[in-house]
């Protein structure tokens, strides 16, 4: 008898050890088939795919929470090259401008995992009026990259944008492996040692045709000390829709040739 109620015992070890185990493998299951978790999961086994989705962004303003969320496109690279690229957007665009050019696929074919966001307000995602300075639009930028999981991020900003950059790049640059702005607004904003203080490797591109924007953000950009110019030929504001070939082969160059 004892030897039976002994047997019971083990078989009923055994069955909560199959239960734990089986939940276990349940969560797990959910956990990655989650919007959030499966539209960015790394996996370097993944073929180059197109991938559109909203991301959660969390953040604080002056301890008031801020719950958003932002529509995203990406290509993930079948081989990784390690650095991770975010493409923001000008005041006319969204994300769809990178994909529509080709430079989500090219450099996802060159290694990169690229990214691009629809900034508030612009494209699929919704306004948020409390983004109304430097440090909550920086904020929300740094919330972004951790919500997408990057790492070695690369920042494309141009135009409009760079009213997240450049504030982002004045508190955040640690997260950056590189920053490439292209003829970006809000320069003006910053000291020359506010500038001289950033070490982030930066591209600086513009058009030659560019005369405005491009001109007076490359007299603030030159100030960044660790710096290299691509001037782009024959093309205007927006040189990266001008040139996008010549545009993406140099970011391939460059982020290949960096440390």
């Amino acid at each position: 008898m004892s030897h039976h109620k002994a047997s019971d015992r083990r078989m009923g070890y055994k069955g909560w050890c199959y239960v734990l185990c089986g939940l276990t493998i349940l969560f797990f299951v959910f956990w990655i088939s989650s919007p959030e978790n499966l539209s960015f999961k790394w996996d370097e086994n993944v073929a180059i795919d197109l991938k559109n989705d909203f991301v959660k962004v969390n953040f604080s303003v002056d301890k008031q929470e801020v719950h958003t969320s932002v529509y995203t496109r990406q290509r993930t690279p079948s081989k990784s090259m390690g650095k991770e690229i975010l493409f923001l957007h000008g005041q006319v665009f969204s994300s769809q401008v990178w994909e529509d050019t080709g430079a989500l696929t090219f450099l996802a074919e060159h290694g990169f995992r690229s990214v691009a966001v629809d900034l508030p307000g612009h494209g699929l995602s919704e306004p948020l009026q409390i983004l109304k300075d430097d440090k909550s639009r920086a904020s929300f930028l740094l919330a972004l990259i951790k919500a997408l999981r990057m790492q070695q991020t690369v920042l494309v900003s141009p135009s409009m944008s760079g009213m997240y950059s450049l504030p982002f790049l004045m508190q955040y640059s640690q997260y950056l492996s590189a920053f490439i702005p292209i003829a970006p607004a809000y320069t003006e904003y910053y000291s020359t040692v506010a500038y001289k203080s950033v070490q982030t490797r930066t591209l600086i591109a513009y058009g030659d045709a560019d005369t405005g924007l491009g001109e007076e953000s490359l007299k603030h950009l030159m100030l960044l000390p660790n710096h290299e110019i691509f001037k782009i030929p024959q093309a205007k504001h927006a040189a990266y829709v001008d040139q996008p070939i010549l545009f993406q082969e140099k970011i391939s160059t460059f982020l290949s040739s960096s440390p």
